[in-house]
């Protein structure tokens, strides 16, 4: 009995030996690769081989994963044709009108110096109205009418009576405006700078050798225009403005039937160089 409960305990510790050698030999890591035959004593080691992943943790989120967008949505590849609702956004409103304006105004024309058959004009009141086109927002050409009122002192009979005559200087100009700063919401003080030719003329009271004739025109000619301003936009079509000109006028030979006119002399039948100064402060609508 003793003898072959002996036996039976070696033959149960030769299994349990046999077993753990084979399980230890399943488990061992790989033995390294050998070195290649032309390695030398400073040759870099091989790299170690790639560690097994770690388990993941119940902590730490797993990486996001792409998801394919769903069939059918804007953009997809091969995704049948779909609605895009309106955009929300409305752009601003331009603040510069093209086109078509209309203004007037009135002032003041001072005569600064005079030459020839009135050189004894006095200054007096002004008004005008023009009618303008803006091609871009800095350039514009403007079409006007200007009237202003002066008085001329001339003598009668021997030279001992003074009288004054009342006479209106008229012109037709056409006139380039050039804006030194174009015109926005955040821009409303707008200098400006205009040049420009006209047409000129001298109405007023006429005398021939049996009297008073009427009131035609005296003398005509030609001038031009120089100066500048500030428009202040008000609204979008809403501008008030001033400006101030200086006007170069050359009034033609003046016809002196009446001896009483102080331009029977033939010294002053010739023709009349006016230099004048217009300000004025107007108002314009922009259409």
């Amino acid at each position: 009995m003793k003898t072959a409960a002996r036996i039976s305990a070696l033959f149960m510790f030769i299994g349990l030996m046999s077993f753990s050698g084979v399980a230890a030999a399943q488990y061992a890591p790989p033995p390294p690769p050998p070195p290649p035959p032309d390695a030398g004593p400073e040759a870099e080691p091989p790299p170690a081989a790639n560690p097994l992943p770690l388990p993941a943790s119940p902590h730490v989120a797993p990486p996001p994963t792409a998801q394919p967008p769903p069939a059918g949505r804007c953009g997809v590849p091969q995704a049948p044709p779909c609605y895009r609702p309106p955009s929300r956004y409305r752009p601003a409103r331009r603040f510069w009108r093209l086109g078509l304006y209309l203004g007037a105004g009135g002032g003041g024309f001072g005569i600064i110096g005079a030459k020839g058959p009135y050189e004894h004009i006095s200054a007096g009141g002004m008004a005008n109205m023009w009618v303008g086109l803006n091609f871009t927002r800095r350039f514009a050409l403007e079409l006007g009418f200007m009237g202003s009122i002066h008085n001329e002192q001339f003598t009668e009979y021997d030279g001992t009576y003074w009288n004054e005559n009342e006479m209106m200087l008229w012109g037709v100009t056409l006139d380039a405006k050039f804006n030194m700063v174009a015109p926005g919401w955040r821009r409303r003080f707008v200098p400006y700078l205009q040049a420009g030719i006209g047409a000129y003329g001298l109405l007023g009271d006429s005398y021939d050798e049996y009297g008073y004739v009427g009131t035609q025109t005296l003398a005509s000619g030609a001038g031009v225009q120089l100066g500048g301003g500030l428009d202040i936009y008000l609204t979008r079509w809403l501008v008030l403005g001033g400006r101030l000109l200086y006007r170069g006028i050359v009034l033609g030979k003046m016809d002196c039937g009446n001896t009483t006119d102080r331009c029977t002399a033939d010294a002053e039948d010739s023709s009349t160089v006016l230099h004048g100064l217009t300000a004025e402060i107007n108002m314009s609508i922009v259409f």
